[in-house]
C-alpha cells in the first residue's frame, strides 16, 4: 500500500512499467475532465474507471473488495472519503467476482485513510479495501480509479 501527496506521485516511477504509464496519464492529464465510466490508456495493462457517489458510514453488510491481478489508485477529483485497508487473512471471504477480478469479504477493523484531492490511495492485492465511507459528513465524491495490471 502507498498513501502519499498527489504531488508526489511521480516518486513512484519505475516500480513497474504499467505503473509508470499510470503515473505519466495522471501527471498530463486533467482527471476530473474524463468522462464517467470506463477509460483505456493501455488496454488491459491500464484503465480508469470514473464515477461519483455520495459517502456513507459503514454498514454491517458493508464489504471490503480485494483484486488477484490489478493494482488500484484511487485519486479524489472532487470531495473526501476514508477508506479503510485490511489484510484478507484478518476478513472473511463472502464472494467472488471472477469476471470483475474481485473477491468480497467481510469484517471489522481495518486502518482508515483519509482520500482527498490532495491524497492518493494505492493498494495491492492482499490489502482489501473499503472505500465510499463518510468523512465528518456525507459528501458528494468524483472519483478515478486506475487499475493496473501487474
Amino acid at each position: 500500500m502507498i498513501y502519499d501527496k498527489l504531488s508526489n506521485i511521480g516518486r513512484y516511477k519505475g516500480l513497474s512499467a504499467n505503473l509508470d504509464c499510470a503515473i505519466c496519464y495522471i501527471l498530463e492529464n486533467n482527471l476530473g475532465e474524463l468522462p464517467l465510466g470506463k477509460t483505456v490508456v493501455d488496454g488491459d495493462n491500464v484503465y480508469i474507471n470514473h464515477f461519483t457517489y455520495t459517502t456513507a458510514e459503514k454498514q454491517a453488510d458493508s464489504l471490503f473488495e480485494d483484486h488477484a491481478e490489478y493494482i488500484d489508485v484511487h485519486i479524489i477529483t472532487k470531495g473526501s472519503e476514508i477508506i479503510l485497508v485490511e489484510d484478507t487473512k484478518k476478513l472473511e471471504e463472502f464472494e467472488r467476482r471472477d469476471a470483475e477480478d474481485a473477491v468480497m469479504y467481510t469484517g471489522e477493523g481495518g486502518i482508515p485513510f483519509v482520500v482527498d484531492t490532495d491524497m492518493f490511495l494505492l493498494v495491492y492485492p492482499g490489502e482489501a479495501h473499503l472505500p465510499k465511507l463518510i468523512n465528518e459528513k456525507p459528501t458528494v465524491i468524483d472519483k478515478v480509479v486506475f487499475k493496473i495490471h501487474i
